[in-house]
């Protein structure tokens, strides 16, 4: 913007940036703002801030009435707003770098410490900011469902759709309530979430914890978690990041991870490799599908008659038969009869 000061308090560990100028605010501010439009609620504030410099400017006021008309902007916004709608004319645009700055922003990767570990995505906002919140998963559903996915009925998309979470849990004491965007599946990880951020550019060091959760997802997604090296890996990498990383308490800091664990874990083999049809199955009995992934079965009948159903189960109540044999058939490429006697060939579709 080549304006402003940038202070920094060495003793706190901040940095600030002030805009000052009522020129540079007029000049090159507002004009920001008004061509990239603010997407949540700041964006009424900001409004608020915009119509309190035209008072400034304003010579036909007195320095009494632009005194009194800011003061009563400067009493309804931020903290003591209480009217959150939004003009009419305002669309929420999401782009990926907008993204890119909420998340560095408000964003969490975090990687869970239990017995079975987990990488998860999470996003809270205060639950005002709900329609925003909902917006980032329409943004981030549509670079999951594509056009062949379109083309199922709506009850298959909405299990997709329920991959991103948005949960609104009550507020704690005098904290405000939330709306929370979460997201654990492997899978929309590994193969839409982290290319989609691998091709921005961070600015904050959030990146670092960026590639260390990217790692720990890639791990999981493999099988290599469930290997004692592996595990171990997750562990070291899991305690070095977020706060840990900024913490200048010595106790806490994580330790140093040897590169030769992290090149002996990368060149490790796949516990889960992909099968012919795209899901996920243990190299070591292809027949095992790995457990928390998405797919519908086609049913092709030699007839040229087609159906599809939603799980391993609801196939097998059609049939006649167990899951198992329903799985047992896929794998193998067996046909399987109905009581009509007319035979179909199964194929798993990963959603």
């Amino acid at each position: 913007m080549n304006c402003g000061v940038i202070s920094i308090n060495d003793k706190s560990g901040s940095a600030k940036f002030e805009l000052n100028s009522l020129n540079d605010i007029r000049t090159k501010l507002i004009p920001l703002f008004d061509k990239f439009p603010l997407n949540g609620l700041k964006y009424l504030d900001y409004l608020a801030f915009k119509e309190g410099i035209a008072i400034k400017l304003n010579e036909g006021l007195s320095k009494d009435q632009k005194h009194e008309l800011i003061l009563g902007l400067k009493d309804s916004m931020n903290s003591k707003r209480v009217d959150f709608e939004m003009p009419f004319a305002h669309k929420i645009n999401i782009t990926p770098y907008w993204l890119l700055g909420i998340i560095e922003g408000e964003a969490s990767f975090s990687i869970s410490s239990s017995n079975i570990p987990r990488t998860t995505f999470y996003l809270s906002l205060t639950s005002a900011q709900g329609p925003l919140i909902h917006a980032i998963k329409d943004f981030l559903t549509s670079n999951m469902l594509g056009e062949d996915l379109l083309k199922l009925p709506l009850d298959y998309q909405e299990s997709l759709r329920k991959v991103i979470g948005i949960y609104n849990p009550k507020g704690r004491g005098n904290s405000k309530s939330q709306v929370e965007l979460i997201v654990t599946q492997t899978k929309f990880l590994v193969d839409k979430l982290i290319p989609l951020l691998s091709g921005l550019t961070f600015v904050t060091k959030k990146y670092k914890d960026f590639l260390d959760w990217a790692l720990v997802s890639s791990l999981i997604y493999t099988g290599k978690h469930t290997t004692e090296k592996g595990s171990e890996l997750i562990v070291k990498v899991g305690k070095g990041m977020n706060l840990n990383r900024l913490t200048t308490f010595q106790k806490g800091k994580a330790e140093e991870i040897p590169q030769s664990l992290i090149d002996e874990v990368l060149k490790m083999e796949d516990v889960y490799i992909k099968g012919a049809d795209g899901l996920r199955v243990h190299a070591s009995n292809p027949t095992r599908l790995v457990s928390g992934q998405l797919f519908y079965i086609l049913a092709e009948g030699l007839d040229g008659e087609s159906i599809t159903f939603k799980s391993s189960e609801s196939c097998a109540d059609y049939f006649g038969v167990t899951s198992a044999t329903v799985n047992s058939r896929i794998v193998k490429r067996l046909p399987i009869s109905n009581t009509n006697k007319i035979k179909f060939m199964l194929s798993r579709i990963p959603l």
